[in-house]
This record gives C-alpha cells, structure tokens and sequence, in this order.
C-alpha cells in the first residue's frame, strides 16, 4: 500500500480523490465566507510536503517502506497547482511556499523537516515565519503587524 500523501500526488486522481478536492475547495470557501461576515482577512498558506522537495534519504525511506510507490507516476506540483488556480479564480489570497522552499533549497543546505518525519524542523518553522511575513507584508495584507484592506 502507500499513503495518502502519495495519492495526493498522482498524475491521476481516482473518483475518491475528486470529491475529496471537491470538498475541501468548498470547505476553503465556506471559511472565506465566514471570516468575510466577521470582518477578518482569510488568506491561505500552503506548505509543501517533504516529498515535494524531492528530498533523496526520504524518497529512499518511502521506497523501502511503500514499495507500491515505485511504479506510479507522480506529479510534484499537483497539489499546490491545483489549490493556487481554485484560489486565484475565487479571489481568495494565498501564499504558496513551495516554490519558495525551491529556492530556499538551492541556496541553503539546511534541512527545513526532520530526517526521517514529515514535519518541519525548528528551521523549517523559522523559515516559514519569516516567508509567510514576508508575504503577508509584501502583498499588503499586513503592514507593520496592522491588517490592511484589499
């Protein structure tokens, strides 16, 4: 078998994985709508799954240990891919830090997860602070820790 972060990857999805986008594209919708009626700002983060990162030791751990892995095509960006263009066609802001770990990778040998887990590290999370600022205050959504209007 493989997890359920594999199939969030396939090239394909199955009917299952269909409504379970379906779902949560609604469900992200749902809370925009209510942070609309309370006056708040919704903006959603994205953060990459280590194996999106093209991480070598954890692609060798999950090949060991989810054998059924290695003959099914994936497709890295999938997920963000379709989150950014739902996101994008309903107004709602994002900030995807994919291609920002991308980058911060080419640069840096820091790792941002542990070793042999799926979470981030105490790098990754300082790292992620410091993009999601950056962000926040680089599309005006937050200037000086004050929350702006679009």
């Amino acid at each position: 078998g493989y997890s359920v972060t594999y199939a969030l990857l396939f090239k394909t999805y199955d009917p299952d994985w269909v409504e379970a986008w379906d779902i949560t594209k609604a469900l992200i919708t749902k809370f925009r709508d209510e942070a609309i009626k309370r006056n708040a700002r919704f903006v959603v983060l994205i953060i990459p799954d280590k194996l999106q990162l093209n991480n070598i030791q954890y692609w060798e751990w999950t090949n060991q240990n989810f054998p059924a892995v290695r003959n099914i095509s994936l497709d890295m960006d999938k997920p963000s891919r379709l989150l950014n263009t739902y996101l994008s066609e309903n107004g709602i802001p994002c900030v995807d830090l994919l291609p920002l770990f991308y980058q911060y990778e080419r640069v840096e040998s820091k790792p941002l997860y542990f070793k042999n887990d799926i979470h981030l590290n105490e790098q990754g999370h300082k790292i992620v602070a410091q993009l999601l600022l950056k962000s926040l205050l680089g599309e005006r959504i937050l200037k000086d820790g004050i929350i702006w209007d679009y």
